[in-house]
């Protein structure tokens, strides 16, 4: 009887992610807060990581670049980007992007997701803006 082993992109598909994105969660996710907080891992691969906003339009809303060279925990460094959005804020979706960079400044993996901005919540000490 022949083994049928998973071709070698699917062997590997786990062991090569160098990106996950754990704020927003998921498409569609509802924001509450004054500020676009955006977390997730990279891994140790990873130089920066490149974090952008688009309008629903597909107009540049905000672009940070996160150091990634942090504390490695279980072979991923952690990483956070808080956007102020202007007040009064824009209504509607955004798209959020994430790409994760080399070394050698070339992007490794990206990751799109879209969410929703909903009603704040969440004033975070920034009441009267």
């Amino acid at each position: 009887m022949a083994v049928v082993e998973p071709p070698p992109a699917e062997q590997n598909r786990a062991a090569e992610q160098a990106l996950w994105v754990d704020r927003p969660a998921r498409r569609d996710d509802v924001v509450a807060t004054p500020d676009v907080i955006v977390q997730g891992r990279v891994s140790s691969s990873v130089d920066v990581v490149w974090v952008a906003l688009e309008s629903s339009n597909g107009k540049p809303v905000a672009m940070r670049t996160i150091d990634a060279s942090g504390r490695v925990q279980n072979g991923t460094v952690a990483f956070e980007s808080r956007i102020p959005l202007s007040m009064p804020r824009l209504a509607g979706s955004l798209t959020l992007m994430v790409v994760a960079v080399g070394v050698d400044g070339v992007p490794i993996e990206a990751i799109r997701r879209r969410f929703q901005l909903g009603a704040i919540v969440d004033l975070g000490g920034r009441a009267g803006h």
